[in-house]
């Protein structure tokens, strides 16, 4: 049976990878900082990544690592900036000097984040496209996916980064999504209006959280693809659409509100993806619409 590692199991991306990574026969061992894990059914260990000591409890013999631990927000990394390196950086940084130090070279799976990239012309973005960060943790992700590279040249720990526009769906206990996509539910959800910034034509890669798994896995499959940036293959929306669908299904108006300067200054603009690399290197693209999914909510 092939082993997976999971960090930051307790979160969106990692209890569903987890749950998923199950299903597919995979044995799993999760942890997060927490005392207790929130999937049943798999081995769990509390652990701090900013910790080497605790990162000695876990077990570096395993098939893949997936790295899904971080301090996240747009605005919360500039009041908490030393949280943010500690963990989004110090923390990647320790668990890969751990598999030096284990002598272990798993297959290292990095999500990564549109919000590094410069705003489009309204072109599908390439993973070379200019880069442009706004916040503390889009830097971090560039930061993480540099060490990847070092480690990779340096002592041969092989990698995948992947870049997520906006994920969504679950398939597991928590959260539906993060960022706008959860604003825009959690609102609807309370019967409250949903509130877009400016017009809401800005545009987004939304992609199934099965989707994303379906397109990470067959790149971990397959070798020759590895120690590469892909972006995640998505289905290309404005905020406005998925805002009004949204809203039809809950019974909620749309309020398209003036920017604030403070989130003005921090809005990418379009940063939809092409996803050309990751479907060229795999044949798998997107199962799921997200007009199928809102009908299902």
């Amino acid at each position: 049976m092939r082993k997976a590692l999971v960090l930051g199991v307790n979160g969106y991306l990692g209890s569903n990878f987890a749950h998923m990574l199950q299903t597919s026969g995979y044995h799993v061992t999760g942890s997060d900082v927490q005392a207790s894990g929130i999937l049943p059914g798999i081995d769990y260990i509390s652990c701090d990544v900013t910790s080497m000591d605790a990162l000695k409890s876990l077990d570096w013999q395993t098939d893949a690592v997936f790295c899904f631990f971080g301090a996240t927000g747009t605005q919360a990394g500039f009041q908490y900036y030393r949280r943010f390196i500690e963990i989004n950086e110090i923390g990647l940084l320790n668990v890969l000097e751990s598999l030096r130090l284990a002598g272990t070279h798993p297959v290292v799976l990095f999500p990564s984040t549109r919000l590094m990239y410069a705003a489009s012309d309204g072109s599908p973005l390439e993973e070379v496209a200019a880069l442009d960060p706004k916040t503390i943790y889009a830097v971090n992700k560039i930061a993480g996916e540099h060490f990847l590279k070092v480690f990779k040249n340096r002592y041969g720990i092989p990698y995948v980064i992947f870049r997520i526009g906006v994920p969504y769906g679950n398939l597991a206990p928590g959260a539906y999504s993060f960022g706008t996509m959860a604003h825009f539910l959690t609102q609807a959800r309370n019967g409250q209006p949903i509130r877009v910034f400016g017009d809401g034509r800005q545009r987004r890669s939304f992609t199934h959280i099965s989707d994303i798994y379906l397109q990470v896995m067959a790149v971990a499959a397959q070798q020759q693809h590895w120690n590469e940036v892909y972006n995640i293959c998505g289905e290309e929306l404005d905020l406005a659409t998925i805002a009004q669908a949204m809203a039809v299904r809950f019974g909620v108006p749309v309020h398209f509100e003036p920017w604030t300067e403070e989130d003005l200054l921090l809005e990418v603009g379009d940063s939809a993806f092409s996803g050309k690399r990751i479907r060229q290197a795999t044949g798998v693209c997107m199962q799921y619409q997200f007009k199928d999914w809102v009908a299902t909510l």
